[in-house]
């Protein structure tokens, strides 16, 4: 009997091992990607870090100055700010937005100060993340305002749009591109892109009582 019990226990224990290691060899990949998912999303809250608050600078040396809309070398007809005859799109009113004729920076360098989407162009950032080394570089540029990006699917009802119609301008525009990139020893990871459009800034009048 004794011997037949511990057949028995053998058996019940080959069972039970024939169970428990796939589990755990499954608890162990899920843990792997658990914490690859974490490295990934722990790698992203840098670049958008950055995006955020590059959306939150002056536009440019001379908006960071006068909060107004500054003369480019644009030559689109719906963009021209010096004007009270009709409304500038992204304006309010019919005024003469550009009254102190100052003119978009070109080309893009620091300037200073980082008071200006321009001190942060060219910019990288390095950083270590479990041993090993990660940059972060910020590109900022100007792109042409009339590139078509958006296509309609009337079939299909959906709308896609196109990134990568988007090409830089050669002189002065309208339109910022401000490009992060993620990089791991020098191999390109991820980037994001935030597009900021020369609308001046709101000023609050105020007076001393």
């Amino acid at each position: 009997m004794k011997k037949a019990l511990t057949l028995m226990e053998l058996l019940i224990t080959i069972v039970m091992m024939s169970l428990i290691i796939p589990s755990v060899m499954k608890i162990y990949s899920a843990m792997n990607e658990s914490s690859k998912f974490t490295l990934k999303e722990e790698l992203l809250t840098p670049p958008l870090s950055w995006i955020n608050y590059l959306k939150t600078v002056p536009w440019d040396e001379n908006s960071s100055k006068s909060g107004q809309i500054l003369l480019t070398d644009s030559k689109n007809p719906n963009l021209e700010c010096d004007k009270i005859s009709k409304v500038r799109i992204g304006s309010f009113s019919k005024e003469r937005n550009c009254k102190d004729l100052l003119k978009a920076s070109y080309p893009i360098k620091k300037s200073g100060e980082n008071d200006s989407l321009n001190d942060y162009a060219d910019k990288k950032i390095d950083f270590f993340k479990y041993h090993k080394k990660y940059s972060i570089k910020i590109d900022i540029f100007y792109v042409k305002e009339g590139d078509e990006i958006f296509s309609y699917d009337y079939t299909k009802k959906s709308a896609l749009i196109d990134l990568s119609k988007i090409s830089p301008a050669k002189k002065s525009s309208n339109l910022k591109e401000i490009k992060v990139t993620l990089s791991k020893e020098d191999k390109n990871i991820t980037s994001f892109s935030y597009f900021s459009a020369n609308l001046g800034s709101i000023l609050i009048e105020g007076e001393r009582w």
